[in-house]
């Protein structure tokens, strides 16, 4: 094997290798994002949930209300 076909064998696989670790950043950069986007979803459930309740509270008292007036 001459000289140059095993530089050029040494770029391709430094090529190949440099290729890898951009993949591989950009993979880690998406699970993070995941990650960050799961955790806003999982406050913005748990938001979601705490209205519902507050709702449900208000609504209980409007029929509360609503029963005390029509006894009067």
């Amino acid at each position: 094997m001459t000289s140059q076909k095993l530089q050029h064998l040494v770029d391709e696989s430094c090529t190949q290798v440099l290729a890898t670790d951009s993949s591989f950043e950009k993979i880690v950069g998406l699970m993070n994002t995941i990650k960050f986007l799961n955790n806003e979803l999982f406050i913005g459930v748990r938001d979601i949930n705490g209205n519902l309740n507050s709702i449900q509270k208000n609504s209980e008292r409007i029929h509360n209300a609503t029963k005390n007036l029509t006894a009067m």
